[in-house]
């Protein structure tokens, strides 16, 4: 995505705008407590409506993901190698995924703005301002997460702010690590976490939890 800074911001104040610019990168954070809301709405030139994607039809691994070493023991969890989902383009090498429902996108990126998941159904994260606007309705916008650091920020998005051209699905059972975040792929949703483990979000059609 080109100049993801350069975004439209839809929020009440410009003060809101500026907490999202200099309060997302700090790694003393904690994970969102819902208090303020954020609703990115951006246009990346050629990206296309974020509903333009496969679904794949089951969480059978694809026959070019490799098993990474190091399973977490005990969590009958496969470690999927990241170099397997590095995507070139606009997308610099970040990891960057689609559960294997298609419903949610993520991306694992190590510049800000740029590591979390977005899903084109789940529910309003609490926090998320998904009001919409005249030119991008309510009914548009996708829901989901940004991650920085420890900081979880619920947010809503007018185009596909973590897709990828690969759309390669990361199956059911796998757990994927880089830039210090994890997401493990389960059919009850994915779910992502900071660095440290304590903090991260839960997305799905039935969820979109930060904790």
């Amino acid at each position: 995505m080109k100049n993801t800074l350069s975004a439209t911001v839809l929020l009440a104040t410009g003060l809101l705008a500026a907490a999202l610019i200099t309060g997302c990168g700090s790694d003393d954070d904690h994970a969102h407590d819902g208090t303020s809301t954020v609703t990115v709405t951006s246009v990346a030139p050629g990206s296309g409506a974020f509903g333009t994607t496969g679904t794949p039809e089951s969480g059978t691994p694809p026959a070019d993901v490799s098993p990474h070493p190091g399973p977490p023991a005990g969590s009958g969890l496969i470690n999927a190698n990241p170099d397997d989902y590095r995507s070139g383009g606009s997308l610099d090498g970040d990891v960057a995924f689609v559960s294997p429902t298609g419903n949610v996108w993520c991306r694992l990126g190590k510049e800000q703005y740029t590591a979390g998941c977005q899903a084109k159904t789940a529910p309003i994260p609490a926090g998320a301002d998904c009001r919409g606007s005249a030119e991008y309705p309510a009914s548009m916008l996708t829901r989901g997460f940004f991650l920085s650091g420890e900081t979880v920020t619920p947010s809503c998005f007018n185009q596909g702010v973590f897709t990828s051209p690969e759309r390669k699905p990361l199956p059911y059972g796998y757990t994927i690590t880089d830039n210090g975040y994890t997401c493990t792929s389960r059919e009850s949703g994915v779910t992502c976490t900071t660095p440290s483990g304590e903090h991260g979000f839960v997305l799905s059609m039935q969820e979109a939890r930060a904790f």
